[in-house]
């Protein structure tokens, strides 16, 4: 039987600038208490806007996938500022806890369709559901049951602003481990 092919976990996303993720660490620490353990909270340094996520690349397929993106992309930058918190797929049964974006919306989709049309060959995550810009702050335990006043505090919840300029966007390797993902940047790609 012959060996499976190695592959890589893969996707393509736009960091942040640090500024940014030490507001989101704060909003974290202020919903840290009242969710008591429930939530299992994403490291602020590997928060992203997530643009695509493959799925399952082979290491072959890397380099072909970058000349594709570094060759047929060209976007501008995009102006964009954090938004309202929610929650994945609602507030009665959240997995996902996350904050919304606002600012060059229109700009981001725009870009969000090219990389997925680009890359479309790539993976073997072909998503379905429509692109909802959003910062995933935590994801709620296996078995724990999410609390009640989620909609109410949310709805007291303080956002701090926090605006930044999305200069480029890049091809991350995600590997699983125990302690959480390990984030590896492949390769970045400029917006005009």
């Amino acid at each position: 039987m012959p060996a499976p092919l190695e592959t890589l976990r893969l996707f393509l996303a736009i960091p942040l600038p640090e500024e940014v993720q030490a507001k989101l660490e704060l909003l974290q620490n202020s919903l840290q208490r009242p969710l008591g353990s429930v939530i299992r909270w994403v490291r602020p340094a590997q928060i992203h806007l997530t643009l695509r996520f493959l799925g399952n690349v082979t290491p072959g397929q890397v380099s072909p996938l970058e000349e594709a993106l570094r060759t047929a992309l060209a976007g501008p930058r995009l102006n964009l500022c954090l938004g309202e918190p929610g929650c994945f797929p609602d507030a009665r049964r959240p997995r996902v806890l996350f904050i919304g974006l606002q600012g060059d919306l229109p700009g981001l989709a725009n870009l969000q369709q090219q990389i997925s049309q680009v890359s479309q060959p790539w993976g073997d995550n072909h998503e379905q559901r429509a692109f909802k810009p959003h910062l995933t702050l935590g994801r709620t335990r296996e078995g724990k049951p999410p609390p009640q006043s989620l909609p109410e505090l949310f709805h007291k919840l303080k956002v701090a602003p926090a605006a930044w300029v999305a200069t480029h966007f890049e091809l991350v390797q995600s590997t699983l481990s125990p302690q959480g993902p390990i984030h590896r940047v492949l390769s970045r790609y400029p917006l005009a």
